[in-house]
């Protein structure tokens, strides 16, 4: 609860044009009494207090200007939410404290309280609230029916719990959570990297963390096409063409030197959305450029085509496949990806001139 009692009679007393002197003479007390009172020193007791209400016809809640925090649950939470955004993180621990006793079994009071106090713990490498935040995530999936949250779950609240039981130097602890929650490899990547890190297993890490890379080249090549095309719709070829460019970087980081890979027919499509882009921009020159690297894939590809994930650079997991919806050939895959474009006929008109020049 919060007043603002020394500005208000100060700024009342303005109002109306007095002095301390004349407000003085008015209550009945000396300046030095009013000074104080303006300077927050000291407080009117309470018939004074209700005298200078009456003295600026006003009433003594608006005297005071009580500012009355909301105390649900929810808010409170919010609260907590706000402060670890922030990175006030000692405000939030404290403000954690004070709604934990109120609220002690309200999910959402304790995930963020739970959440507060982990930000702050693994920033500074505490151990105490490490464990203090590791209770609150245990209690919480206890009381995880209330939860009204979608990005919440059991499988997200352990895994914040493996988070610190990692930072806590609880390694099998970490691991055994993960796996238990790795649902389509959704923990692959914390799996490998603890596996290398922590346990100096290479032999282990490598097959995991490959598994673990495949699945994150898959999931950043759905995001770009995303990317791509939202900001088609929106009319921004820049931005799509930027995102293109460093999908299509990437990918060429993950291809060996001197070799086909089986990313080869996603990167010529990306290419071909370059070029889409490049002609909006105007740039006749940029765009022959993006299609005549995608031609160059496509000739490569075709003459020996591999779908093995094994050519992919780094990867030394078990034989797989990949699979698209592309096309049977690199070639086909960018006709099918140019076509889809709104400037298809300019774009499927230089994909044959280029296609005739390098003949």
């Amino acid at each position: 609860m919060e007043h603002h009692l020394p500005q208000n009679i100060r700024a009342m007393r303005k109002a109306r044009g007095f002095t301390q002197e004349q407000l003085a003479e008015a209550m009945g007390v000396t300046v030095g009494a009013v000074s104080k009172w303006e300077l927050g020193q000291s407080a009117p007791d309470l018939s004074t207090l209700m005298e200078l209400a009456d003295f600026f016809d006003a009433s003594v809640d608006a005297l005071l200007g009580y500012t009355l925090r909301e105390n649900s649950a929810e808010l409170a939470a919010e609260r907590i939410r706000a402060l670890r955004n922030e990175r006030r993180f000692d405000e939030g621990t404290a403000e954690a404290d004070k709604a934990l006793q109120k609220y002690p079994n309200h999910f959402n009071v304790v995930m963020q309280s739970a959440r507060v106090y982990a930000f702050s713990a693994l920033e500074r490498s505490d151990c105490a609230p490490q464990r203090r935040a590791l209770a609150m995530y245990q209690h919480a999936l206890t009381l995880l029916g209330q939860n009204t949250d979608p990005e919440i779950s059991e499988v997200s609240i352990s895994n914040d719990i493996a988070v610190l039981h990692l930072a806590l130097g609880e390694t099998e602890k970490a691991l055994e959570v993960w796996r238990k929650y790795n649902y389509d490899g959704l923990n692959d990547a914390a799996i490998g990297m603890t596996l290398a890190a922590h346990c100096k297993k290479p032999d282990e890490a490598l097959p995991v963390l490959s598994t673990a890379l495949v699945n994150s080249i898959i999931g950043i090549i759905r995001i770009v096409n995303g990317y791509i095309n939202a900001y088609a719709q929106k009319e921004n070829p820049q931005q799509a063409l930027q995102i293109a460019l460093w999908c299509c970087a990437m990918v060429d980081g993950l291809r060996p030197e001197d070799a086909v890979c089986a990313l080869d027919k996603l990167e010529a499509a990306f290419l071909g959305f370059c070029a889409s882009a490049a002609l909006d921009l105007r740039d006749e020159t940029a765009a022959r450029g993006y299609l005549h690297r995608a031609a160059t894939l496509a000739d490569a590809f075709d003459r020996a085509p591999t779908y093995a994930v094994g050519s992919i650079r780094f990867y030394c997991g078990k034989d797989a496949q990949l699979s698209d919806d592309l096309g049977q050939t690199v070639d086909g895959a960018v006709e099918n990806a140019l076509r889809e474009c709104s400037n298809a006929d300019a774009l499927l008109r230089l994909w044959q001139e280029i296609k005739e020049e390098l003949q």
